[in-house]
């Protein structure tokens, strides 16, 4: 006789209850998670006025831009007002533009696309959109609806620009202006998480031991307040002689002087005590202010420039520059600390037209144009007092809101030697038109070398330091771009324009800094962006599988799980070995039609999205097997034998040999190797196309208008990537801005497509 325990029932028929009530696994669609998000919608409107009349002028612009994204309640409105207007009086002149923007903005946060990539195929999204909970269909990833509802992040920010222009015309050669410019801007951030409070909840997720099965979420608040106040001005003289009847010379000297004072409050912390109130006394746990963002800082720059134009006739042209900047971020406090704090920068070029030069009259070539160029550029990237020796205050343990002030070592502290990046250019360029201009080609060819690049180095942990911005080191870029045009089609009524381009562009890490061999410039995760010396820039390196001699992947013979290097494995560099460029335009009568493509080869990109599937079992690469018999053979894998020879592998499952070992294979195994995740960046794509129509000035006219047309567009309306990448990321893609290109994460929304309407009305 067999009996059973009351807990055996139980599990017994909940088994039986499933098998009744759930229906097997079947794929709603072939992309479920496309259902969540919605059709964005741009309206954006312009009124133009403009007046005037002989020595003066004046203008208003209004514009008003509403904007709903592709997820639901997240929106933008812009309203932006101009005015400007002007006059000349005598040898005065007066021109001045007033500018007033508000704009808000209101979003969830993006993480709520990694957990929409984790939901099952089977799973209807849509239907959890009014669910109060946030775990819809697991317990391990939050339902997308309930972030949108409870997660904010808001922004108002409003800007009043004014320029005024004084002029002064001494006599027919000398001229001065003055030129000044003052910008306020005012933000406003509210920033919010309601919270979840699984105890309270009803009804309640429980085991079935009736615990609760999940946890909570702490209810968060923070608010800030921005004030910055930039100011511009230009003092310039403009000289302008006839040296002869061929040769003009125009010189203008000038002297700027810039400054940015800012200002921000902040305020935060969790325990939000009544719902909907989002005000900083409403919180149970204040943080303290000093954890927060309380800055104030002004920073001062000031620069002498000179520009000289030179020409000769109608077809020689030269042109010069110079100017000398000071900048207070790379001034020392400390007058006995070395200071770069100036540097000077200048350029030069040359433009020459030897047919009009000789006298060529030919039906044949039709252009003939030559340039060259040396260009150097300054710039100092770094933050304000990032160069002094710093303290900040410390947070977490051992540090608390009931001790003392601490002080820390800065984290992130920028190389107080640092000194202005240079990048210097030097340019040829040569174009030709053929059969007057009905085909033209144009080529140029550059060196760019960038001298001590500023960029974020990170470092060890050990050291406390998150990352330091530094003079890595010294940069070179090649390049070339040919492009060619043709009219093929030139009539009265039809005319039919094309152009393709072909570029191509490298860059070599000549030198670092200290004689590194290599520096890492972005941090921590599987994969990473390096600037290697002597190699191509920038370059991604990842964790890889181990391999023998023969390139075979090692594996642990008792577990079948792949063994994983030490240190990254360099992939190649990220950026494309070229890219080609094809636009086109047909114009019949009142008609317009436009096209611009391109296609992007090669170059690699690493997906953080790719890597989040790995977990959740959702890439095609883990069901190109029978998951019920458990894991696979890792195909053209070895493992070593007791004699330490590497033998070939054709038994041993990597991923055991049930089911239930494949999640843990896939979340801590496969997801660790950055190889895994790491595909070519070629991409084809539809940038835009387009169809217009104008009326013509007599039908304008009949109606009461001076002008009316119309025009459709749609841009990326058509992209196609590597076959190996399956939409995981778009190579245009990154996780941030800067030197970091290649790497996007899981939080960044897919590329969307956009179809516009647009008319144009002139009264």
């Amino acid at each position: 006789m067999v009996s059973f325990s009351l807990m055996q029932m139980v599990m017994f028929l909940r088994k039986m209850l499933l098998h009744l009530f759930f229906a097997p696994f079947a794929a709603r669609k072939k992309n479920n998670a496309k259902e969540f998000f919605n059709t964005g919608l741009n309206l954006n409107n312009t009124l133009t006025i403009t007046a005037g009349s002989e020595g003066a002028y004046a203008g208003l612009s209004i514009n008003r831009q509403d904007r709903e994204f592709i997820v639901a309640d997240d929106k933008l409105k812009k309203t932006s007002v101009m005015f400007n207007g002007g006059f000349k009086l005598g040898n005065l002149s007066l021109d001045g533009t007033v500018t007033y923007i508000n704009r808000s903005v209101s979003t969830t946060t993006p993480d709520l696309y990694s957990n929409l990539l984790q939901s099952a195929a089977e799973v209807p999204i849509t239907s959890f959109k009014d669910s109060p909970h946030p775990y819809g269909w697991t317990m391990f990833y939050q339902n997308p609806y309930w972030t949108i509802n409870n997660v904010r992040n808001n922004s108002k920010i409003d800007i009043l620009n004014g320029t005024i222009s004084l002029g002064y015309k001494i006599n027919d050669h000398i001229s001065l202006v003055n030129t000044g410019t003052a910008q306020v801007t005012s933000t406003d951030i509210l920033n919010y998480n309601n919270g979840y409070s699984a105890s309270n909840a009803r009804p309640l997720v429980a085991t079935i031991d009736e615990e609760g099965a999940l946890g909570g979420i702490t209810s968060t608040l923070s608010q800030s307040n921005a004030v910055t106040r930039y100011y511009y001005n230009d003092l310039m003289a403009n000289f302008n002689y006839d040296f002869t009847k061929d040769i003009n010379f125009k010189l203008t000297l000038g002297y700027n002087v810039q400054q940015t004072d800012s200002k921000t409050t902040s305020v935060g912390g969790t325990g939000i005590k009544i719902p909907g109130i989002y005000q900083y006394w409403n919180l149970s746990n204040l943080t303290i202010p000093y954890n927060l963002n309380n800055k104030r800082f002004i920073d001062n720059r000031f620069a002498f420039f000179a520009n000289m134009d030179l020409s000769y006739k109608d077809y020689l042209f030269v042109n010069g520059t110079a100017r000398y900047e000071n900048s207070s971020k790379l001034l020392h406090a400390d007058k006995n600390a070395k200071s770069d704090a100036d540097y000077f920068y200048y350029s030069g070029g040359v433009s020459f037209m030897p047919l009009k030069a000789f006298n060529v009259e030919s039906d044949i070539i039709s252009r003939l144009v030559v340039k060259a160029s040396h260009t150097r550029v300054g710039n100092d990237p770094v933050t304000i007092f990032g160069i002094e020796d710093t303290v900040v205050l410390g947070t977490g343990y051992p540090f608390s809101s009931s001790s003392p002030l601490s002080f820390v070592n800065n984290q992130t502290p920028t190389d107080t030697n640092i000194r202005p990046e240079k990048v210097t250019s030097n340019d040829v360029s040569i174009g030709l038109g053929f059969l007057k201009n009905r085909i033209t080609l144009d080529a140029s060819f550059y060196i760019q070398t960038t001298k001590d690049l500023i960029t974020n180095q990170t470092t060890s942990s050990a050291s406390g330091l998150r990352y330091t911005p530094v003079n890595v080191g010294d940069i070179r870029n090649k390049g070339m771009e040919v492009t060619l045009g043709a009219t093929p089609v030139k009539t009265s009524d039809f005319t039919w324009d094309l152009n393709l381009a072909w570029v191509i562009n490298r860059t070599k890490v000549i030198e670092l800094a200290n004689g590194q061999d290599e520096v890492n410039l972005s941090t921590g995760g599987n994969a990473g962006i390096f600037a290697v010396k002597g190699e191509e820039f920038p370059m991604l390196k990842a964790t890889a599988y181990m391999r023998d001699e023969q390139g075979r992947i090692i594996i642990n013979p008792d577990n079948g799980n792949p063994y994983i290097t030490n240190n990254y494995k360099n992939f190649g560099r990220v950026t494309p070995n070229y890219t080609l460029a094809f636009n086109t335009n047909f114009k019949y009568k009142n008609f317009g039609l436009y096209a611009v493509l391109e296609y992007r080869n090669g170059g690699k990109i690493y997906s953080g999205a790719m890597q989040g599937l790995a977990f959740s079992g959702n890439l095609e690469q883990s069901a190109e097997f029978d998951r019920t018999q458990g894991g696979y053979i890792i195909p053209n894998s070895v493992y070593m034998n007791s004699a330490g020879q590497y033998v070939e592998n054709t038994s041993i499952k990597s991923g055991g040999n049930t089911y239930q070992g494949l999640p843990d294979y896939y979340g801590s195994v496969y997801s660790r190797i950055g190889e895994n995740f790491i595909m070519s960046g070629t991409a084809f794509r539809v940038r835009e196309l387009g169809v217009s129509y104008a009326l013509s000035s007599d039908s304008a006219r009949s109606i009461g208008l001076t002008g009316l047309s119309f025009s459709v567009y749609a841009r990326n309306p058509f992209f196609k990537f590597a076959k190996e990448n399956r939409g995981y990321a778009d190579p245009e893609a990154s996780f941030t801005t800067g030197n970091i290109s290649g790497i996007s994460n899981a939080n960044q929304y897919p590329s969307t497509r956009t179809v516009g309407f647009t008319t144009t009305i002139n009264f």
